[in-house]
């Protein structure tokens, strides 16, 4: 009996050192947790700083590209208003895409509107031919005068070159 007890003192003396033990590698595990806390903080508060510089920076691009877009629809609005005819046909790539297509398809219509011309001249005395051809012609210009072709005929180019 009296071994059985002194096994159980040493049972529970070994019992007392690995809750110790336990204890110890509980108060590690929390401090190391603290500190990994402590460390992810930090970097998700840089993190959000860094974001928030990054979203400042693009709101302050997208203004000055605002800007600059501004700038340069007001500077091509200008030269169509006081656009001569050269000015006129080398704006095209700045042109919107309604007024290339205009352009294009006024510009087919105008070279071929002589060949319909010449060929109801001599083929046709027949009324809804010229008609025809008159339409081509209203067309050719409508689309010439949206592109701004017409409006360019009537200005001068300026002596001594661009202004």
């Amino acid at each position: 009996m009296a071994e059985l007890t002194a096994t159980l003192n040493e049972v529970d003396e070994e019992a007392n050192i690995l809750y110790k033990k336990l204890e110890t590698l509980g108060d590690d595990i929390r401090n190391e947790t603290e500190v990994f806390e402590q460390t992810k903080q930090l970097e998700l508060d840089l993190f959000l700083q860094s974001q928030n510089i990054f979203q400042n920076e693009v709101v302050m691009s997208k203004k000055r590209v605002q800007n600059t877009t501004d700038t340069l629809r007001n500077v091509v609005q200008g030269l169509e208003e006081e656009a001569d005819i050269i000015t006129a046909l080398a704006l095209f790539p700045l042109k919107s895409v309604d007024k290339k297509a205009a352009f294009v398809v006024g510009l087919a219509l105008a070279l071929k509107l002589p060949f319909d011309t010449v060929k109801v001249a001599f083929n046709s005395l027949d009324i809804s031919d010229w008609f025809g051809v008159a339409v081509q012609a209203g067309v050719c210009l409508a689309c010439m005068n949206h592109y701004g072709i017409l409006k360019a005929l009537g200005k001068k180019p300026p002596i001594g070159g661009i202004k």
